[in-house]
């Protein structure tokens, strides 16, 4: 399916091995259902192949259905607009697999770029409910956004519009609320039916960030502008802090020989807090594997980032040795609880 239509003011289903859709606009009066074993695919987020499908707005019952997952594919182009009329239950069900926190849940798993949930009207049942296929399931959404009721949240910062079975997860990289942010205020609400995936950057998330060396990471974009998470350690929360992550180019890896008998190489480098630092070495470059000189994790901030420290390791005129140095941030640390 590409650069085409399809409205129908009740049900649309699509039963097939494989689908790829592409520049595709679906405006369904009641439900879409999707049933593809094979190949589900846009081909990926791109301003020229972005699928927009709209649904609901007109009857009970009315959702986004995946009653089987494809065992390939991802709708990471495709912006899903879901409207529950007022005093309406909106039932969507769904079998992507249940990854956890994790970006490998963006991979052939079904997963959608943009998720709009509209809920009209003012009345408490106005509701959208989520429901798996099995025992374990979940959606995985790039840029999650609350429109009208579906904004309204309790005192303890559930979505009041949002019910869950309890064998679905909605993950997402960013969530937004009139505009603004909720990814961090969101993630585990609705009783752990909500989580956020801050490590995953992706087309609708991901913002760039040009560190002072001059490279470019791509980030996630709610990450970034965190006013509580301090990623790099250096006492600067990332929305203040014009280089919020730890990158390679922090590391300044040196290596020097010392000049006091016995013979050593004096290794040091640049590390952040709580980080778990490995030292590896290698005495021939072909050699299919590095091995662990050393390991250890530098102490909780503070002292802020950057850290410097070192290692000291005997030298054998006779044998040559190459090192590299890998520095893995404490992941509560970068990413936040």
């Amino acid at each position: 399916m590409t650069n085409g239509s399809i409205t129908a003011g009740g049900n649309i289903s699509i039963t097939t091995g494989s689908l790829l859709a592409s520049n595709v606009i679906i405006q369904a009066g009641k439900s879409l259902t999707l049933a593809a074993t094979n190949l589900l695919t846009d081909t990926g987020p791109s301003p020229t192949n972005g699928n927009i499908w709209t649904l609901g707005g007109s009857s009970v019952g009315s959702g986004f259905n995946l009653p089987i997952k494809p065992a390939l594919g991802d709708l990471l182009g495709t912006t899903i607009t879901n409207i529950a009329p007022t005093n309406k239950n909106v039932i969507n069900i769904w079998a992507g697999v249940n990854r956890g926190s994790s970006n490998s849940g963006y991979t052939n798993n079904a997963a959608v770029g943009r998720l709009i949930l509209d809920a009209l009207g003012a009345s408490p049942g106005t509701q959208f409910y989520f429901s798996g296929t099995g025992a374990s399931n979940a959606i995985y959404v790039d840029y999650l956004e609350l429109q009208d009721r579906a904004t309204n949240r309790d005192v303890n910062g559930n979505v009041s519009a949002l019910v869950f079975n309890t064998n679905l997860v909605i993950y997402y990289a960013q969530a937004v609320i009139n505009g603004s942010s909720v990814a961090e205020k969101l993630n585990h609400r609705n009783s752990n039916h909500l989580r956020w995936v801050p490590s995953y950057a992706g087309y609708f998330s991901s913002t760039n960030i040009v560190n002072p060396d001059g490279t470019t990471n791509t980030v996630n974009t709610a990450l970034a502008q965190s006013t509580s998470i301090d990623s790099d350690g250096d006492g600067i929360v990332n929305a203040n802090d014009p280089t919020p992550f730890f990158v390679s180019g922090n590391v300044n890896f040196t290596a020097t020989l010392t000049n006091v008998p016995p013979l050593k190489v004096r290794l040091q480098w640049q590390t952040m807090p709580d980080a778990t630092n490995y030292v590896f070495y290698k005495t021939n470059l072909l050699a299919a594997n590095w091995l662990v000189l050393t390991n250890f994790i530098t102490p909780p901030a503070p002292p802020y980032a950057p850290i410097t420290t070192n290692v000291l390791d005997s030298v054998n005129p006779a044998v040559q040795k190459f090192y590299r140095v890998r520095v893995d941030p404490n992941s509560t640390d970068f990413y936040g609880p």
